[in-house]
């Protein structure tokens, strides 16, 4: 079962990471085991810690029924077994966690495939969530979506897991309800909880879905396009699956691939005149987000968002420019050092606009450019228009 550090003879070795040799309980009034003595009448006990640099990863125990069953010979025997299994359990949980990563990035690869794929938005959101719950080991999956035209969250019943339609009203939630300010749709900020059932954090109108299908764990993400939620992702179990920021993390990027092709799929049912243009960046970000997953590559990365944005704005030139790490930009001082630059070459550092653009912290567009009145500005021979966008990261210059 599971302790706590201040639970049993086994928190005491986890709690003060020292060994413990018990030789007659009956004997040791302060020491109170979590076992019941009814069930389990042990008397004799010895437990050592499992360490790995001074870092715990469990505890090694064995007890007796009988009084003075064990000493300090048996307490040196445990403690170098302790040693070696600490060391053998420590390179098995580091091969589960690499096996663990590669399994996810293949799993990313898949689902963005799929978002990205031709396929109606229904089976888009099928197949992605059941890739994205299967990678996560949950048996509870669904996607809520802002319905406008209702004014309430919804669940999107098609891709539902472990639930059926008559289960969808426990997990609807009106536009109009106090709590909906606080939900991950609005926040946009993602939630985690491995104790459901009592978290305290979990709103209101969301805890009879909790109830109905007995989950402990929980992940809820948003998703959102352009700044604005419309919708989130319900990933839960029944068991206790430790969630952490990371498998938080890891959803939180299946989303974003969720929420562009929703956005894709709204966009081909409009009549805009700037369809076609929207649908292409879409696919192009998409694009982008494949790469992502599969290659660590800078220089591939930077080339192929400066290609896509190229291509997206119908561009006939353009630059892409990567600052050193800690570039800063210094009013009136020199400009920031470049380490990589594409397309559009200069041997004196920034053009004008994109000296503007870094000064101002905000894009610039340029819709005409004359040769008489903004001869500073145009970065050569035969440009009429230009947008310079900065980028920042974690609020960095980059």
């Amino acid at each position: 079962g599971a302790y706590q550090m201040e639970e049993g003879l086994t928190g005491w070795v986890a709690r003060e990471r020292a060994p413990l040799l018990v030789r007659n309980l009956d004997q040791e009034p302060t020491l109170r085991p979590k076992l019941e003595r009814g069930k389990f009448p042990f008397q004799s006990y010895v437990g050592v810690p499992l360490l790995v640099t001074n870092r715990l990863i469990g505890t090694l125990e064995v007890i007796s029924f009988h009084p003075d069953t064990f000493g300090d010979s048996d307490l040196l025997l445990l403690q170098t077994l302790a040693g070696h299994a600490a060391a053998a359990l420590d390179r098995a949980q580091l091969a589960q966690q690499d096996q663990k990563r590669a399994e996810q990035a293949e799993g990313l690869s898949r689902i963005s495939e799929i978002s990205a794929s031709s396929a109606v938005l229904d089976d888009i959101l099928t197949q992605g969530l059941q890739e994205l719950a299967r990678l996560l080991g949950v048996e509870v999956a669904a996607i809520l979506l802002a319905d406008d035209a209702r004014g309430e969250l919804r669940v999107h019943l098609p891709s539902v897991i472990g639930a059926s339609a008559a289960d969808e009203r426990l997990a609807r939630l009106s536009s109009d309800d106090s709590y909906f300010r606080l939900a991950v749709t609005r926040t946009l900020r993602s939630f985690v909880t491995n104790n459901a059932l009592e978290d305290r954090r979990v709103l209101p109108p969301y805890q009879p879905a909790l109830q109905r299908f007995g989950l402990r764990s929980l992940i809820d993400v948003p998703l959102a396009v352009r700044g604005q939620g419309i919708g989130e992702i319900w990933l839960g179990s029944r068991a206790n699956l430790g969630f952490s920021q990371v498998e938080v993390q890891f959803a939180a990027t299946a989303a974003a691939q969720f929420a562009a092709a929703i956005e894709r799929a709204r966009l081909l049912e409009t009549r805009s005149g700037q369809l076609h243009q929207r649908v292409e960046q879409l696919t192009a970000l998409a694009r982008i987000g494949r790469e992502l997953n599969q290659t660590i590559d800078l220089h591939r990365l930077l080339a192929l968002v400066y290609e896509e944005a190229r291509r997206v704005t119908n561009a006939s030139c353009g630059s892409l420019v990567l600052f050193q790490p800690g570039a800063t930009l210094t009013p009136g001082g020199p400009p920031p050092a470049i380490e990589v630059r594409l397309g559009d070459e200069r041997r004196d550092g920034l053009s004008a606009l994109e000296a503007r653009a870094l000064a101002t912290g905000e894009s610039v567009l340029v819709s005409t450019l004359d040769v008489q009145t903004n001869a500073t500005l145009i970065p050569h021979a035969g440009v009429l228009s230009a947008l310079v966008t900065p980028v920042q990261v974690e609020g960095e210059l980059a």
